[in-house]
């Protein structure tokens, strides 16, 4: 069965990208969960062969979109698309809807266009600051053939499996995992804690990327989350 590498990016708030208090909780902080509302969610990832239901190019995604069928649970609602499970608090979001992108390893693209084909998902009536970069999203990547395809997605990987190993050792600009398919560099990263889905686990951060030096903005900050299936 293959790994899967999952990638949650959803906006945050600017007051969180200070100093993070010794000891905090592995929890969600009370500034974030007020901010954007992010109770507890799982997921389950399972293999399945991807079946590409879009036409991307290089320069710019589009994918075919459809709804992701779902019922309503006691503690939100459970959405599932192509071997993805999760379930969407009602606090944080109205729905989802689920894409696959087919695979990119064409020579003249950029290696953030680069994908071995995966799936995303996004969530509905989400609450955001206007005027926003990034929306809140999952991606779900079959671990080793990204890292096979693009060095970035290596190294994020190499990253994130060392921090789950020794999550107290210190933590440095080159040792925290990063988004591979964004063409800027982290600048910020705060708030990294250890989390767990049901059946994986990974890192989260408040976190701000950028191609030069500009001011840090609530548009810009983002809730990152990465992490990596249990089966290997």
């Amino acid at each position: 069965m293959k790994k899967l590498f999952l990638f949650v990016s959803i906006l945050a708030v600017m007051a969180l990208a200070c100093n993070v208090p010794a000891g905090m909780s592995p929890t969600v902080p009370p500034t974030l969960a007020t901010s954007i509302q992010l109770p507890a969610a799982t997921a389950t990832l399972q293999e399945e062969t991807l079946v590409s239901t879009a036409t991307v190019t290089p320069e710019v995604f589009i994918s075919a979109t459809q709804a992701v069928p779902a019922e309503t649970t006691a503690s939100g609602l459970t959405t599932t698309f192509n071997g993805i499970t999760l379930i969407v608090p009602d606090a944080l979001a109205g729905g989802a809807s689920g894409s696959d992108y087919p695979r990119v390893d064409n020579p003249d693209a950029a290696y953030w266009e680069k994908t071995p084909g995966h799936r995303q998902i996004n969530l509905g009536d989400y609450y955001t600051l206007q005027g926003k970069t990034h929306q809140p999203v999952i991606y779900v990547y079959p671990a080793s053939a990204y890292a096979e395809l693009v060095p970035a997605a290596f190294e994020s990987i190499h990253r994130l499996n060392n921090y789950l190993n020794d999550p107290a050792a210190p933590l440095a600009d080159d040792s925290l995992p990063t988004v591979p398919f964004f063409n800027a560099a982290q600048i910020i990263a705060s708030h990294v804690q250890p989390l767990t889905f049901q059946n994986g686990r990974g890192v989260r951060m408040v976190a701000w990327y950028s191609q030069g030096l500009t001011p840090v903005t609530n548009q810009e900050l983002i809730y990152h989350f990465e992490g990596v299936t249990n089966d290997g």
